[in-house]
């Protein structure tokens, strides 16, 4: 009884228009996208104890810009593998390969893998020396503790935005004259008038 009376009967139930249901969709769907277009918290700032952040400086961050920098920051040409060591998040997240470094696993991360050339060989001028190896290597076993903050940047995906623009698609609307056409007693409408100038050109 408590749900037919909150409903009400059918008599009593108030029947909305078309404007009305059309109006209620469009509130609904605008909910719906301010959840979804929600800009995602920025991710909190790392804290490195003094030894993280004095090995970081000491051992790390020289061996990646003396030996990583020409081919993966911004500073090369092009970023190699869509990989970038410039930042925490461009090691963490990685490139065409998946992530760089995984923090705490060393079998799991392909930085380590590649500099002690047991995949791809990087540098590709020659192996590292041991002891920047073995820094590395106890970096990422240590957490891979980073302070470097900053997104990596954007990659390339062989998407040409203002070409694209372009397409007749995304041009706005606008009136366009038709087409004269020479011994015309078949047209009826500005319609006729540009298929009859296509059958035309294709005679």
């Amino acid at each position: 009884m408590l749900a037919a009376s909150a409903l009400g009967s059918a008599e009593h139930r108030p029947v909305l228009k078309p404007h009305q249901l059309l109006l209620a969709a469009i509130v609904g769907l605008s909910g719906c996208s301010a959840v979804v277009s929600a800009e995602p918290e920025p991710a909190a700032q790392v804290e490195l104890s003094p030894e993280e952040l004095r090995f970081f400086e000491n051992r790390i961050r020289p061996a990646l810009v003396q030996h990583c920098y020409e081919c993966h920051s911004s500073q090369s040409q092009s970023l190699e593998g869509g990989l970038s060591v410039e930042t925490r998040a461009g090691l963490r997240e990685g490139g065409d390969s998946g992530p760089a470094v995984v923090p705490g696993d060393v079998a799991a991360s392909p930085l380590i893998k590649a500099v002690k050339h047991e995949t791809f060989e990087m540098p590709p001028d020659g192996k590292l020396a041991p002891e920047v190896i073995a820094d590395l290597t106890r970096w990422v076993e240590m957490g891979a503790p980073d302070p470097r903050e900053g997104a990596p940047p954007s990659r390339d995906n062989g998407i040409d935005l203002v070409a694209g623009r372009q397409h007749w698609s995304f041009q706005p609307i606008r009136d366009i004259a038709a087409p004269q056409v020479t011994a015309d007693d078949w047209s009826r409408s500005t319609i006729d008038r540009w298929l009859l100038s296509r059958c035309n050109r294709m005679a």
